[in-house]
Parts: structure tokens; sequence; C-alpha cells
């Protein structure tokens, strides 16, 4: 990347750690012989929910699941996203599975609890063709149980990224 792109970039984008050693925290979940540091060396990801407040990293660890398991990251806002930009990312999952050199989808859904009725068969059936789906819950929220109990019923890990401040 060029000096001028890489200084365009918001700061935290820029400071976004790009290998799992440089995540600060977070032990509870990528120490050694943890879920996700298994999941991150046997190559074998996870459906997860990655809960906590703005910040703690939930955006990078998605991320680095993609790039570790080299698998195209697709980002969705539940607030700003509709069902088409559901559909075209359950599209792009497919489409890469079943290319000519298959590739596995991490698919991050932000603010999911947000998501109403209309959203949220089309993503249910995202975990079907995404390999691993990564939703952020901020923790005030209603639970998912009573928005997405679908997602429940697929997901694998249930991860909740710590909100120690350092």
């Amino acid at each position: 990347m060029n000096a001028s792109v890489h200084l365009q970039q918001p700061l935290a984008e820029r400071l976004r750690p790009k290998h799992l050693g440089e995540v600060i925290g977070q032990q509870h979940l990528i120490g050694e012989g943890l879920a996700l540091r298994l999941a991150f060396e046997s190559g074998q990801p996870h459906s997860c929910i990655l809960w906590g407040p703005p910040g703690v990293g939930k955006t990078t660890i998605a991320r680095l699941m993609a790039d570790a398991f080299d698998a195209q990251f697709i980002s969705i806002s539940a607030v700003l996203g509709g069902v088409k930009d559901i559909r075209e990312a359950v599209d792009k999952a497919e489409a890469a599975l079943n290319g000519l050199q298959p590739q596995r989808t991490i698919v991050f859904v932000d603010e999911v609890h947000r998501f109403n009725k209309s959203q949220q068969d089309p993503s249910c059936h995202m975990l079907k063709v995404a390999y691993s789906l990564s939703l952020e819950q901020p923790p005030r929220t209603p639970p998912l149980r009573s928005t997405l109990p679908c997602f429940l019923e697929r997901l694998s890990m249930f991860c909740k990224p710590s909100t120690k401040k350092i």
C-alpha cells in the first residue's frame, strides 16, 4: 500500500493489528489452547458472536479470521443495510464457495440486534453459505434469543470480548 493511501485511512484502520500476535487483550478468547486460538491455528473457523462495547476488537478479530482462513470478508451494518445487502452477501458467499477456486466467507454484521423480521430470514440463510459468521452485539441490547433465535440455534461458539480498559 502506498503512503498516500495509508494516510487517507482513518487512524483506527491504520493502527488495526495485522496479525493475531499484535492483538492486545482478549486473552480469554485468543489465549493459548482456547477456542478461537485453536480455530486460527487449525484453519477451521467458527460461527460466533463477538459481543462487547465499541473499541474492544470485535471487527479486528473478524478481519483477522478472514485473513487467517483465506476467506473473503464482507461487512454489513444492520442499521444501514437492508435485505438487499444481506442477499448480496449471500450471493457473494455462494459464488466464492462454488467458484473455480473455492473460498470461504466471513460475514461481519454490525449491530445485529437491530435486524428486523424482514432481515432475519435471509440472515439465517447466510449461516448456511457463509462458512463463518461474526456478529456484533453491543452489551446493553436485547438478547439474541429474543431478536434472532435462528442464530443461536446454528452458532457453534459464543464469544464475549473483554470490556476491561487497558
